[in-house]
């Protein structure tokens, strides 16, 4: 379930237009419009210690009606960032990152459609495209730190803290750890995700990002499986693949946040919740999540991604409070340690939980990390709802013939869930009359 996907459908018109030379340079975006178009390649590092070192070549374009800026001279160019997510027993959540691929020469192709040159380097024009391979994708000395860059403002820090710098076989690259890379039935998805000063400052950022499914082999590489998928983060995978409904949010005072949810019954009583948390674009960063509903939980869970190689950020764990009204999970204050582990943008964290109560939709809270326009703001979400003993089926909340048929085919194959009434274990005409004074008294 989406809540929001106008951008891919409008992409999507766009390339097939394209595609066709029914196109002219600007239909996607006024100004620079900069996006990846497709996901072309990896390269396999190898391991240290435990975390293998990947890279993820792509290809830029300019769907705007005028240049996106490389300059080798400056921060007037854009930067690349690299991410691999898994989905695994209905949880998603993302398991490597990379430093920053900086793109300074463009090459003008004509992948996208139209395209007009700028016949030099130091721009990319207007419908043109610029490809760019693996290995140059995963070359130390051209990777720069997340750190250095907003991409709400699209600004990018000059020069550059880190770059040239080299290091052991994963330094800078993507990193995953081995272990994250051998769960059984587990499904996995790169993502690009592209900044430039000249494309943010359009207004044209919310389409930066990409994803492309890929297989793990026997010796660890990554191989495409499916098309790649423009102008949307990875964490629509998880709609795509398993149904679970994600929220665009636009934060007031610029960026976008993704929040996804997903709910399973656990087949005994209980319902295992899950939630996913993506910085899209926002420089201020989440620093809080919460889930409200009146009940008990348990099997807290988080799970954050490490930033790594000399990236300054703190990795300690989010505390996490249960207390009846909900469930919510916080790192240090800004005014504390302006270095936190919040959700930083193109990054992702997860959230879970259990509950004997089924899933209604509601809204959860996200506290911003740094100070800004507004503190907070909510998303779409399903979490637990109120108590109801006579809602056997979906969709939970109210009742209706489906709940009845389901009470009966489980009264029938004598299931526990349908022992409502003395004697325990003997099912009879008081559990049958039970579960119709609990029907006909309904849902709070």
């Amino acid at each position: 379930m989406r809540t929001h996907w106008t951008s891919k459908a409008a992409w999507m018109m766009t390339v097939l237009a394209c595609a066709g030379g029914a196109c002219e340079a600007g239909a996607a975006g006024t100004g620079p419009d900069l996006t990846v178009s497709a996901i072309t390649g990896t390269n396999s590092y190898g391991a240290v210690g435990g975390v293998r070192g990947y890279s993820v070549a792509g290809t830029l374009c300019n769907m705007g009606d005028a240049p996106v800026g490389y300059s080798l001279a400056d921060a007037d160019h854009p930067v690349v960032a690299q991410n691999l997510y898994r989905l695994v027993g209905g949880r998603f959540e993302q398991i490597g990152m990379s430093w920053l691929f900086n793109t300074t020469i463009p090459l003008d192709t004509q992948t996208c459609g139209p395209c007009t040159p700028t016949g030099g380097f130091g721009a990319l024009g207007a419908g043109c495209s610029d490809p760019h391979g693996a290995g140059l994708a995963g070359s130390q000395s051209g990777l720069s730190r997340r750190s250095e860059v907003d991409p709400t403002a699209g600004s990018i820090a000059f020069p550059q803290d880190g770059v040239h710098t080299t290091g052991d076989a994963v330094f800078k690259r993507l990193q995953v750890r081995t272990a994250d890379l051998q769960a059984d039935g587990a499904r996995y998805f790169v993502e690009l995700q592209c900044v430039a000063p000249d494309d943010a400052a359009a207004g044209n950022g919310a389409n930066n990002a990409s994803w492309r499914e890929v297989a793990v082999n026997g010796s660890f590489g990554l191989a495409f499986v499916g098309p790649t998928v423009p102008g949307e983060p990875a964490i629509f995978a998880w709609a795509d693949a398993a149904g679970a409904m994600v929220t665009t949010v636009d934060v007031p005072g610029g960026g976008r946040l993704h929040v996804g949810s997903a709910a399973s019954d656990r087949g005994d009583g209980t319902w295992s919740y899950w939630y996913v948390v993506h910085n899209l674009d926002r420089a201020r960063g989440v620093g809080g999540f919460a889930v409200p509903f009146a009940g008990d939980a348990s099997e807290l869970a988080f799970r954050d991604i490490e930033h790594h190689s000399g990236e300054p950020y703190d990795g300690t764990d989010w505390d996490v409070a249960a207390d009846g009204s909900g469930v919510s999970w916080s790192t240090d204050s800004y005014a504390d340690n302006p270095d936190a582990n919040a959700v930083r943008w193109g990054t992702a964290y997860a959230f879970g939980f259990v509950s004997d109560r089924p899933p209604v939709e509601g809204a959860a809270a996200l506290s911003l990390f740094a100070p800004g326009t507004s503190d907070a703001v909510e998303a779409a979400v399903w979490l637990p709802g109120a108590s109801c003993a006579a809602d056997f089926a979906e969709p939970f909340g109210a009742l209706d013939f489906f709940d009845l048929a389901a009470f009966l085919q489980a009264f029938n194959a004598a299931d526990p869930a349908a022992d409502l009434a003395d004697p325990a274990g003997v099912f009879n005409f008081f559990d049958v009359a039970a579960y119709i004074g609990l029907y006909n008294a309904g849902c709070p």
